[in-house]
Parts: C-alpha cells; structure tokens; sequence
C-alpha cells in the first residue's frame, strides 16, 4: 500500500528492519540514560515504522502522519 500510494516510500518487507532499529534506537538511548527502555507494543512500531520511512521520502509531517495511519490500517485489516 505504502509504496503504490506514496512513490519513493519502500516496499513493506523493508519496514521491518526500520522497526527493529527504531526498537535498537530506543534501547541504546535509554541504556545511555543509565535506564531500561519502556516495553513498546508491535502496533507503536509499526506505526512509527511506516512514519519514519514516509518522512524520509520527502514528505511532510502531515502527509506521513495520514501514510502511516492508512498504511497500518491496510496492513492490520490484511492481518486480520
């Protein structure tokens, strides 16, 4: 859905690997802080996943914002 509908976005097997740096990220940041990171949920990853590689298409806040949402809801009704 991502990259059909929004073109420079990658294919959907590439979010995964955005979801684990995002996770790694947040880990090593709160490591650094002398803290453990909070648990977060499949759903919050995904979703800043799917936000995070439509920003860095080049589109804006407001267009990732509504991306992400449409994306994860595709994604959560092909699931399901």
């Amino acid at each position: 859905f991502l990259n059909g509908n929004y073109p420079g976005t990658p294919a959907a097997n590439h979010i995964q690997t955005v979801m684990k740096s995002i996770r790694k990220r947040r880990r090593e940041e709160a490591e650094a802080g002398g803290g453990v990171a909070p648990p977060v949920s499949y759903t919050e990853l995904r979703h800043a996943a799917l936000h995070q590689v439509t920003e860095e298409a080049g589109y804006t806040e407001r267009e990732a914002e509504k991306a992400s949402t449409d994306a994860f809801h595709v994604w959560l009704g092909e699931r399901n």
